[in-house]
């Protein structure tokens, strides 16, 4: 079996009020949907129900609607070989840490989703999917922890708490300056509500920013970019960030520091709480070491 289908959902909050039309609104709500054109193809196939029927382009969006994407799921014909590394696995789910430089899921060869049946086991499920599927996404540039699922039922159980906020997520950055010890950020983002909570870990020294800080970060909400965003709309943008950041703090061939490093959830089956951590990849720590060697020297000559 080369070839399958899985229903994915989405249940358009109760307080939407946006004019939106369908092919708008589903870009990125979908994992595998990220891009206006992607949508449109998917409602050219059919593939895209609303309260059961099947949806069209020009349909505005209204609270409170079934949204649901019959994906297709068809085996690569090659395993892309990518050094993911398995943290928690069992017959139902995984987390695996994802290496930055690539993307989730998404029509292209070089995915997260096309290395896992390198790495996983498969399931002897009943349910078991044709392809592990990735639970929520995480920036290209961004490396950590994701959730995989794999069969169709712990894909459904772990959508819904990822939907409902009940998956906590840590990250870790380094961003430039020195931020408060800690402290909230909710500016909105596109329009809507979004929460950032931070705790200063360490300060260093440095030539390139004056100083620099590591620190550790909740999300409240899921907006995309949402650390990025918040920490350089406050001054601290996260380095090597291509985006966000002032050009001077690019950090060439070193890669953005920011970092999914923590990851908790109610198992699908067994329904325990899970915790997943990760150590935070070598650069957070020998990279700043450095700068603050630097400018400790150049400040004492």
């Amino acid at each position: 079996m080369n070839e399958e289908e899985i229903i994915l959902t989405h249940i358009v909050p109760a307080d939407f009020s946006d004019a939106v039309r369908l092919s708008d609104y589903c870009a990125g709500k979908f994992d595998g949907l990220l891009t206006r054109s992607s949508v449109r193809k998917a409602l050219a196939r059919e593939e895209i129900l609303v309260d059961g029927a099947i949806g069209t382009t020009g349909r505005w969006v209204q609270a409170g609607w079934v949204i649901q994407w019959r994906r297709k799921l068809v085996a690569p014909r090659r395993i892309f070989k990518a050094d993911v590394k398995v943290l928690f696995e069992d017959d139902f789910m995984a987390v695996v840490l994802k290496p930055a430089g690539i993307v989730v899921s998404g029509n292209r060869f070089r995915t997260l989703e096309n290395a896992l049946p390198g790495v996983l086991n498969k399931s002897l499920e009943k349910d078991a999917l044709l392809l592990p599927l990735a639970v929520h996404r995480l920036d290209s540039d961004t490396a950590g922890l994701v959730i995989v699922a794999k069969t169709a039922t712990s894909h459904l159980l772990l959508s819904q708490q990822m939907a409902n906020g009940s998956v906590s997520k840590i990250y870790h950055a380094l961003v430039a300056g020195t931020p408060e010890n800690e402290g909230v950020f909710d500016a909105s983002i596109d329009g809507k509500p979004a929460v950032t909570l931070y705790r200063l870990l360490k300060t260093y020294g440095s030539l390139i920013t004056g100083s620099m800080s590591l620190v550790e970060i909740k999300l409240l909400t899921g907006r995309t970019h949402q650390i990025r965003k918040h920490f350089s709309e406050a001054g601290f943008p996260v380095l090597g960030d291509k985006l966000y950041s002032p050009s001077g703090l690019l950090l060439k061939h070193r890669g953005l520091f920011l970092f999914a490093s923590e990851i908790a959830f109610n198992h699908p089956v067994t329904r325990v709480k899970t915790a997943v951590k990760s150590t935070l990849p070598n650069k957070f720590f020998k990279f700043p070491r450095v700068q603050q060697e630097l400018f400790l020297k150049y400040h004492e000559s």
